[in-house]
């Protein structure tokens, strides 16, 4: 779920929250931000031009996975994002989450860049895939 405090201070930073709700259940959410990709997994930072942006930490209710949803939001963030001047919207995951992966593309979004790292004392490497959209 949206922890409130969390959701308020980035908020405060100009990120802007979008939901699909139904009733008072909130049914999928994604977040954009403007000035900055800030990729966690691999403590990498990305200045964003001025009319790009970035989608992040979204997440659908497991109850309703599967049903287009994210697609969906993602189509809709590209027309806000073309409405409002934006010329280009990126998105990172995961290689292993092949479910995002397919709602991404079938959104319109292209493969970019891969980024691989690896963890030390034992844990696994992963490789993060970033996808933009450039239509």
């Amino acid at each position: 779920g949206l922890d409130k405090e969390y959701s308020e201070d980035r908020m405060l930073e100009g990120d802007k929250l979008f939901g699909m709700v139904e009733g008072n259940k909130v049914l999928h959410h994604s977040w954009l931000k403007f000035n900055e990709m800030n990729i966690t997994e691999v403590a990498h930072k990305i200045k964003l031009e001025k009319e790009e942006a970035c989608i992040y930490d979204s997440y659908t209710d497991k109850n309703f996975r599967g049903k287009g949803l994210y697609p969906s939001m993602l189509s809709h963030l590209k027309k806000y994002l073309k409405d409002k001047g934006d010329t280009k919207a990126y998105i990172y995951v995961e290689s292993d989450n092949k479910s995002s992966i397919n709602g991404i593309e079938k959104a319109g979004f292209i493969k970019g860049i891969s980024i691989r790292y690896l963890r030390v004392f034992g844990l696994r490497s992963k490789k993060i895939i970033h996808l933009k959209n450039e239509k």
